[in-house]
């Protein structure tokens, strides 16, 4: 959600992107013109999707693993692994969207071309 949120903000009210998006598309459909050759690309696409939904089927797994609610202490190591892993995707959901909020930011400041790396 928060991807997606970023990336139509990104495409509806920036238009240096929205150039860029053009642009790349044309090149690609010169580049790659037939379908087996983007197979890499779509690939790697569907990895990011694969690890966009890990931490809800984590917490899907979870529950099913444990009789016990996800914020109760008891449950076993494993139930406890999977805590830690849930607890850390959050904690680094919510560093990616200060993130991307510090970097709108700076981008806004001192314009679409910036670099910003930290």
């Amino acid at each position: 959600l928060r991807l997606n949120t970023f990336l139509l903000y990104r495409e509806t009210c920036i238009p240096y992107f929205r150039e860029m998006r053009e642009k790349i598309e044309s090149v690609t459909k010169e580049r790659y013109s037939n379908r087996l050759a983007r197979t890499p690309f779509i690939l790697g696409v569907s990895f990011l999707y694969i690890n966009l939904v890990a931490p809800i089927w984590m917490t899907a797994q979870s529950s099913i693993m444990t009789t016990t609610p996800m914020w109760s202490t008891s449950g076993g190591v494993l139930a406890n692994v999977f805590r830690f892993g849930i607890l850390s995707t959050w904690i680094g959901f919510g560093v990616a969207a200060l993130g991307d909020l510090t970097k709108s930011w700076m981008k806004a400041r001192k314009g679409a071309e910036t670099l910003v790396t930290g």
